[in-house]
């Protein structure tokens, strides 16, 4: 009796697995259908927007972040030499990636002619944001700021 409530639980938690991993699947895909399409409507090769680092880089361009988007850039090529230094380095990169990536998803909203709604919705349902602004009525309204 005992062995079956083992391997029901451990069946359970890769049943569990398995689908969180399909879903997830789902979301990037769908994100990376929109960022296509979301680029193409900027000018942009679309296929950029598929590249990790390179659609980061693309949307800074796009949005005029540039310095946000080159701090992010250092930040997620060599944030991990911060986790060396104690408690406080996992902490700071994980507080500066995330102010930096919000203010460029605020610049990327705003260069498509929204706000903050966008902003929001871009930093926590990014999947759903991108196919918005990928294929709703969203247009490119060029660079919302200097950086």
């Amino acid at each position: 009796m005992y062995m079956e409530d083992i391997l029901g639980l451990i069946s359970g938690m890769i049943i569990g697995i398995v689908i969180a991993v399909l879903i997830g699947l789902v979301f990037w895909i769908l994100e990376m259908i929109g960022k296509y399409k979301a680029f193409t409507k900027a000018g942009q090769q679309g296929y950029t927007g598929l590249i990790p680092m390179v659609d980061e880089f693309v949307m800074g361009q796009l949005s005029g972040a540039k310095k946000d988007t080159m701090v992010l850039l250092l930040m997620k090529t060599f944030g991990a030499f911060l986790a060396f230094i104690p408690f406080v380095g996992g902490i700071a990169y994980a507080v500066i990636v995330i102010i930096f990536s919000c203010k460029q998803r605020y610049a990327v909203a705003q260069s498509y002619g929204y706000g903050v709604g966008m902003t929001v919705l871009l930093v926590l349902l990014s999947p759903i944001a991108w196919m918005i602004l990928g294929f709703g009525n969203a247009q490119y309204v060029g660079q919302s700021r200097q950086a």
